[in-house]
């Protein structure tokens, strides 16, 4: 399923919000963004992600199946609410239907919110 990602594994990724889209922070950087396809077009889709904001990815290939569901993408920040995909999966229904995306934007922005959320505080 998806893209071939064989050369792509090792790139340094960031997960993202779509609200973390509208700064500069990570334009032409590598990152992950999940959410729900909203709109296929064959060349792009359309995500909405866990804090209601919609981004467009787009693929290099007309995209041979169809996309519908919950998605992960990995590709390059291209402009506000843009991404040009490397790789995506389709996350199986079984697996989507307990999945909380608003939960997962809220992990996701307080990750975000640190340069290193890893590191210990005294």
């Amino acid at each position: 399923m998806g893209i071939e990602i064989s050369e792509k594994v090792g790139i340094p990724r960031s997960s993202v919000t779509g609200a973390m889209l509208q700064s500069q922070r990570f334009m032409n950087k590598n990152v992950r963004l999940i959410g729900n396809v909203v709109k296929n077009t064959g060349v792009t889709i359309e995500v909405s992600t866990g804090d209601g904001t919609n981004v467009m990815v787009q693929f290099q290939e007309p995209l041979d199946e169809p996309l519908e569901g919950l998605i992960d993408v990995y590709g390059k920040v291209v402009a506000k609410n843009q991404i040009e995909a490397d790789s995506y999966i389709m996350v199986p229904e079984s697996l989507s239907q307990n999945f909380d995306l608003a939960k997962y934007n809220e992990a996701i922005t307080l990750i975000g919110s640190s340069d290193n959320p890893w590191s210990q505080v005294d």
